[in-house]
C-alpha cells in the first residue's frame, strides 16, 4: 500500500510540473523595438499589440507573432517629372517604420504581419512614388528648389495618411539633390 502512495504521488508531481512548464511555454514577451501581436479571441476583438512586454497567450483560441518597430530606409529617384514644361528628377531618402500609436498599429497587424522588410519596403515606395507625384504636381519648381520646408511638409502631409492607412509612419524625408 505505501509504494501505491508513492507511485500516485511521484505521477502527481510529473502532471503538476508538466503543466507549469506548459503554462510557461505559452508565455510570449517581446523586446521593446517589437510589437507582440495577439490574435484569435482577444478582450479587444481582434488582435491585441503589446510593444514591449508580455503576455499569456492561451493555448488553442489564441496565437502570437511579432512585428519589428526598427526604422527601414529607402532611396528612390522619381524620374522625369514635367514642372513648368522641364523635365526633373527628384532622389530623395526615405525613413520610416511600423507605427507605435495604438489605432494605427491595428492596421499594422492587420496589413504587415506575417510580411518581410522587402514587402513592406516595396508596399511603401509605391505610396512614396504616388503622393511624390501628387506632392510635386501640385508645386512648381522655384517652390521645389526654393523652399524646402514647404516641399518636405507637403511630401510628408500627403505620405503620413497613406501610410498610417496601413499602419506605418514616415520618419524622416531628405531629398539631397534638389537644392
Amino acid at each position: 500500500m505505501p509504494n501505491l502512495f508513492i507511485v500516485v504521488l511521484v505521477i502527481a508531481m510529473i502532471i503538476m510540473i508538466g503543466n507549469f512548464i506548459f503554462m510557461l511555454s505559452r508565455y510570449r514577451r517581446c523586446a521593446p523595438d517589437q510589437v507582440l501581436v495577439i490574435y484569435g479571441k482577444t478582450k479587444t476583438g481582434d488582435v491585441e499589440c503589446i510593444c514591449g512586454g508580455g503576455r499569456f497567450v492561451w493555448p488553442i483560441i489564441q496565437d502570437s507573432a511579432y512585428l519589428s518597430l526598427r526604422p527601414m530606409t529607402i532611396k528612390i529617384k522619381l524620374k522625369g517629372i514635367t514642372i513648368d514644361e522641364k523635365r526633373i528628377d527628384v532622389p530623395g531618402t526615405f525613413t520610416f517604420g511600423v507605427s507605435s500609436k495604438p489605432e494605427v498599429l491595428q492596421n499594422a497587424a492587420k496589413h504587415l504581419l506575417g510580411l518581410d522588410d522587402e514587402h513592406i519596403k516595396a508596399m511603401a515606395k509605391k505610396i512614396i512614388f504616388s503622393q511624390l507625384r501628387l506632392t510635386v504636381a501640385s508645386l512648381t519648381e522655384e517652390q521645389i528648389k526654393e523652399d524646402q520646408e514647404l516641399f518636405l511638409n507637403s511630401v510628408s502631409k500627403h505620405t503620413e495618411p497613406e501610410f498610417e492607412k496601413i499602419g506605418l509612419n514616415l520618419i524622416n524625408t531628405d531629398f539631397y539633390e534638389l537644392w
